[in-house]
This record gives structure tokens, C-alpha cells and sequence, in this order.
């Protein structure tokens, strides 16, 4: 009777797995297709990016580039054209007998389009491109730059027919007394076609309207040759393009539309487009550069490989499906023999069972004693952080509060009251002919006054005495405020208060601000304009305070003078409260991006690596999250706090 029941249950097993497995089969082989292709198709598109993205970035290098070689051209006419003393005397027709040669040399082997030499008022004493127009003043902003640094100043600017040049202006000395400015320019469109020569890539430069004057521009292009197309892309124009053809229709959608990357036809063939903004050093953002790459070549190889592995696809199925039945046959004449073993096997699992049984209880016991041993590690742990962080709010105010004390020792010992006792001795000198020495002794003639500039010197000092103290008393406030703060979040945990949240930056600013006027820091507030939430004040006042602290420490590590900006911003996006603290500071490696979060880890000398670490586990006992972007060394960072929020409710509500 067994024979009987396995001969007849083996045709219909093999029935029942043949058909899913050889479905799942197919399905994993039309997948593993579908997944190769899609790949293939990212790479191809990540590989069009790159060169794209590459192009950009060769543009910037070759702006960089041709700065330099303009101040080095700019250097040798200065020194090999004798332009000095016909610059000090306005020598227009002596300017250009002496460099309408290096300006047509220039345009030939250089290809620059404009030399200027301009007075110290910035009127232009001889234009070599054009020296039928002079006596013009010159507002540009690389002139203006020059003018106002003494230094060489350059700049990428937009002229009236909407074609961007670069601009290098160097002063003219003679010894130390500035005589004007010689200026040089290359048109933009130049620099363009090198780099689509060495990239293979096209380009089409859109400028905005409310940067031109329609009529000049109609007329500019009209005189180039070109087509002016004033009102075909909505707000922008074509200043140029590296297309002799007509432009389509879809490059008017180019004009139009915010993505930075896109896909065109035009002359039968498939272009990738790539949007680049366009800046005026003086105006901001005039336009945009778009990058376009043929890539139908590279499309047609791809549709090629769809069929290959199509093709491929097929034939190992139809393999695998035979392959599949000829295993499966074998595989239904061993289940018998199998369900034998399995019968025996399944007594001796039983008693398996029941002796693990035996040995989960006595591991679950050992797991909660263990367990009930490590929630009470993670307690003391959590004091210790808390307590760490305590220690280095207060530290933070004490290091300003110390520099307070030193710039008052500072002025008392350079205090002028020993004027007072030189003064004091003078009278007892003279308390008998004190009326006879004010009047005709050349010193006594002189106390009145020393006495009025000595009450003044005083009274200053006074004040910076006071102004000092002032601050001093509130580092004291800050720092017993910090205190309490830390004992009310150890007493109130979890306990969330009423606040908004743009009040919490300023509560930080308040603790922190005395560092912004040392240090001449620019505070920027972008606050979305928000209600009452339900927070938990201490936590965010922490984390939001390390940060800022940090923030100061990066915009005072860096080289001494120019701005210093620090920026504060929240918003709401959805149901949580994004905080950003963004400087210009010393910025962070993109390897320290997450390591400075890490606890003991530090970038700087006198470091301890526990603010930025107790602030990462504060935004996770919020339910939100800490973390830092920067573009690398010397160009910011940007630290973002992320937490949850609930809208307090009115009774209303209710």
C-alpha cells in the first residue's frame, strides 16, 4: 500500500512545481534583463552628466586662466609700452600710436576684444577698439573695484548687446601716486568656443530682458548679423549661440523651464542639455548658460543592446526551462525516499525541542539580567553627557568672560588719571600765585585746556569701564542662566513647553552675542513667521547654542579681515521644525562631515569633541536629527537640526 501512495503522488508534484518555478524563472531572467538595461541606461546618462558637469567646471578653471594671462598682458604693456607719462599728461594720440598695435596683436593671437585706458575720474582717455569714442565715464564694476581698492580688479560683465565679457582693470602708478587705469576684455562667446572645441559640446547663452535696453540690443544684434529675436523666449533673449542653424521650438521651452538638465531634437539628432547660471559681478544673475551634448550615437548603441540581451533573454530561458525538467523528474523519484528519512528525523527533533525549550528559559533569564545591566550603564552614561555638556556651555562663557577681565585690566593700566596727580602737584606748586600762573605763565596758560582733555580722556575711559563691567555681569547672568537651564531639563525631561521658535534663536542669540561685535560678526535672520509649538526648550536651546559657539570658533579660525557672515534660519516643512546655522567660515573635509559627531572626535587644537556629540543624542531624544553640509575646506558649513513638532491648540480646538 506505501509503494502504491508514492508512485501515485510523484506525477503530481512534479506537475504542481514545474509550472511556478519555470514562471519564477522567467520572471527573474525578464527582471535580470530589465535591470541590466536600466543600468546600462543610468551609467550612459551618468557618463553624459559627467561631461556636462565637466564642461562647468572647465569654464570656471578657464575663466581663472584667462584672468591670469590678462594681468600678465596687462603687466607687460604697462612695461614695455611707455604709457605712463603719456597717461600723466592725457595723451590720447600718443595712447594709441603705442597700443593700437598690441591691441590688434592681442585680438589675433589672444583674441581680446577690448583696451581701455581711463583717467582717476574713470573717463576713458582712449578706447585701442575703438578710438572714435572717449571722453565717456566708465561705472562699471570692475573699474569702480579698482578704483576703490587700488588693487587689480576683475570681473565677468554684461554689456548692452546682452554678450558677456571678462573684464581685468590694473591701476597705472607712477611711484606711488596713481595716474588711472588701463583695462582689458574678452567677450565670453570666445572663451565658449575653446571649450566646446576641447569638450565637444554646443552652447547657448540666454540673457534676461530687464537687463537690456530692446532698441540697443535690436540694433546691436542687427549689426552682428544676427536675427533678433526679442519676443520669442518670454523674459530672456539669446546673447549667443554656437549654432549657425535656426534654433527649434524646444530651445524656447529651454528658456522657460527651472530643471537643470533636459533632452532636445534638433537636426534629426538627440542633444542633452545642461543649465549653468550666468552672473554679473555688479547686477547678480543676468541669465543662464546652456551646455548641450549629442548623444543620439550613444542612444542608438543603447537601443542596440536592448535587443542583444532581449535576444540573449530568450534563448536562456528556453535552456533553463529544459534544464528545469529533466532536474525535476530526478528530484520527485528522491522526495520519496526523503519522506522516509523525514519520519524518523521528526521523533528526534521532539526531543530536541524539549531539551531547547529548557535551555530558552535559562538564556531568556541570563538576557534580562543583562538587559536590566546595561539599561543601567546607559543611565550613568547619559549623566556623564549631560553633565559634559553643562561643563562646556559654562566654559564657553567663562572664555568670554575672561577676555572681558583682560581687556579691563588692558584699560586700567593704560588709564591717564596720573594726569590728575600731575595736574594736583602743579596747583600745590602754585596755591599762592595761583591767579598769577594761570594768567602769565606759559603752563599755567595751558592747564585749562589739559584740564578739559584730561576730564574727557577720563570720562571715555569711564565709559569703556563701564561698557566692559556690563558685559562682564552678563557673561555672569549667561552663565547662571545656563545652569539653570541644564538643572530645569534634568528636572523636566520629556516636558514640552509653549514657545515659538524663531524666540529660541534669539534667546541663543542673546546668550552668544557677545561675541558678534568682537569679532565683527554679521548676524542674518531667515525666519518663516511661526506660532506657538510645543518643544521641548532646554534640549533645542543647547543643541541651537553649541552651534552657534561652533559657528564663532569657525568664522574666527580663519584669515584676519574681510566679512564675516553667520546666518540663522527655520521653517516648518511639514509636521517638523528645520533649524539651519550657516557660516563662512574655515568649512569641514567631506571625511568630517559625519566623524565630527563622533564623541572625542575634533577638527580643532584645543578641542574636546563633546558639544557637537551630546547635540547629535539631544536631537535623537527629540525624534529628530542633526547633521552638517559644507562644500570642503575654507567655504562654509551649514548645520541642520531637524525635530518634530505639535502645534499648540486653542481651546477652541477643544
Amino acid at each position: 500500500m506505501k509503494q502504491h501512495v508514492h508512485a501515485s503522488t510523484l506525477q503530481p508534484v512534479q506537475r504542481r512545481l514545474l509550472i511556478p518555478v519555470a514562471a519564477g524563472m522567467v520572471t527573474l531572467a525578464i527582471g535580470y534583463s530589465v535591470a541590466l538595461i536600466w543600468l546600462r541606461r543610468e551609467h550612459h546618462q551618468q557618463e553624459i552628466d559627467a561631461i556636462l558637469e565637466g564642461a562647468s567646471y572647465s569654464l570656471e578653471a578657464d575663466l581663472d586662466e584667462q584672468i591670469d594671462d590678462m594681468l600678465h598682458i596687462l603687466h607687460e604693456i604697462q612695461h614695455e609700452a611707455d604709457i605712463v607719462p603719456l597717461l600723466a599728461r592725457s595723451d590720447r594720440t600718443g595712447l594709441l600710436e603705442q597700443l593700437t598695435p598690441v591691441m590688434n596683436r592681442l585680438r589675433e593671437s589672444e583674441h581680446i576684444t577690448h583696451l581701455y585706458v581711463h583717467d582717476l575720474e574713470r573717463r576713458v582717455v582712449m578706447r585701442a577698439h575703438k578710438p572714435e569714442h572717449f571722453g565717456d565715464q566708465v561705472d562699471r564694476f570692475s573699474v569702480l573695484e579698482a578704483e576703490r581698492t587700488g588693487k587689480p580688479a576683475f570681473a565677468l560683465e554684461l554689456g548692452s548687446l546682452g554678450l558677456l565679457t571678462l573684464r581685468v582693470v590694473v591701476p597705472v602708478k607712477r611711484g606711488s601716486k596713481r595716474l588711472g587705469y588701463v583695462e582689458l576684455g574678452k567677450e565670453l562667446e570666445a572663451i565658449l568656443e575653446e571649450l566646446a572645441e576641447r569638450h565637444h559640446v554646443q552652447h547657448i547663452a540666454m540673457i534676461e530682458k530687464r537687463h537690456l535696453d530692446r532698441e540697443l540690443w535690436q540694433e546691436g544684434m542687427a549689426g552682428l548679423g544676427r536675427t533678433p529675436e526679442w519676443d520669442r523666449f518670454g523674459g530672456s533673449v539669446i546673447g549667443h549661440s554656437s549654432f549657425s542653424e535656426e534654433l527649434p521650438s524646444e530651445v524656447d521651452r529651454l528658456a522657460t523651464q527651472a530643471e537643470p538638465t533636459d533632452q532636445i531634437q534638433y537636426l534629426g539628432r538627440t542633444w542633452q542639455t545642461l543649465r549653468y547660471p550666468l552672473r554679473d559681478q555688479g547686477l547678480g544673475p543676468v541669465g543662464s548658460l546652456i551646455l548641450l551634448r549629442d548623444i543620439s550615437d550613444a542612444r542608438a548603441q543603447f537601443l542596440e543592446l536592448v535587443a542583444a540581451v532581449s535576444a540573449g533573454s530568450v534563448l536562456v530561458l528556453i535552456l533553463l526551462c529544459g534544464s528545469l525538467y529533466v532536474v525535476m523528474r530526478r528530484v520527485d523519484h528522491g522526495i520519496v525516499a526523503q519522506q522516509q528519512a523525514l519520519l524518523v528525523s521528526q521523533a528526534e527533533l521532539q526531543r530536541h525541542r524539549d531539551h531547547l525549550e529548557e535551555l530558552v528559559r535559562e538564556r531568556t533569564q541570563q538576557l534580562e539580567q543583562a538587559q536590566s545591566s546595561l539599561l543601567e550603564s546607559s543611565r550613568v552614561a547619559g549623566m556623564a553627557e549631560v553633565a559634559t555638556g553643562v561643563l562646556h556651555n559654562v566654559g564657553n562663557i567663562l572664555t568670554s568672560a575672561n577676555t572681558s577681565i583682560e581687556v579691563l585690566l588692558s584699560r586700567i593700566h593704560r588709564s591717564r588719571v596720573d594726569g590728575v596727580a600731575k595736574v594736583s602737584q602743579l596747583l600745590r606748586e602754585h596755591e599762592h600765585d595761583l591767579a598769577h600762573f594761570v594768567t602769565n605763565d606759559p603752563r599755567g596758560q595751558r592747564l585749562p585746556s589739559y584740564v578739559h582733555k584730561l576730564s574727557e580722556q577720563l570720562l571715555r575711559e569711564q565709559d569703556g569701564l563701564i561698557s566692559e563691567m556690563s558685559s562682564l555681569r552678563g557673561f555672569i547672568d549667561t552663565i547662571k542662566q545656563t545652569i539653570a537651564v541644564q538643572q530645569s531639563f534634568a528636572r523636566t525631561s520629556g516636558v514640552k513647553e509653549s514657545v515659538r521658535p524663531q524666540d529660541l534663536i534669539e534667546d541663543v542669540l542673546t546668550m552668544t552675542g557677545h561675541a558678534f561685535a568682537k569679532f565683527d560678526i554679521v548676524v542674518e535672520r531667515d525666519y518663516e513667521e511661526l506660532g506657538p509649538q510645543l518643544l521641548e526648550r532646554g534640549k533645542i536651546l543647547q543643541i541651537l547654542a553649541n552651534l552657534v559657539e561652533n559657528a564663532v570658533q569657525a568664522l574666527t579660525a580663519g584669515q584676519p579681515g574681510g566679512a564675516k557672515r553667520l546666518l540663522l534660519a527655520v521653517a516648518r516643512v511639514d509636521r517638523k521644525l528645520h533649524f539651519r546655522v550657516q557660516d563662512d567660515g574655515i568649512g569641514i573635509a567631506a571625511e568630517d562631515l559625519t566623524r565630527i559627531f563622533h564623541y572625542g572626535y575634533t577638527t580643532r587644537a584645543n578641542g574636546h569633541g563633546f558639544g557637537l556629540h551630546h547635540s547629535a543624542n539631544a536631537a535623537g531624544e527629540l525624534g529628530g536629527r542633526l547633521w552638517a553640509t559644507s562644500s570642503g575646506l575654507g567655504r562654509g558649513a551649514t548645520f541642520h537640526l531637524e525635530v518634530p513638532v505639535q502645534t499648540e491648540k486653542s481651546p477652541a480646538d477643544d
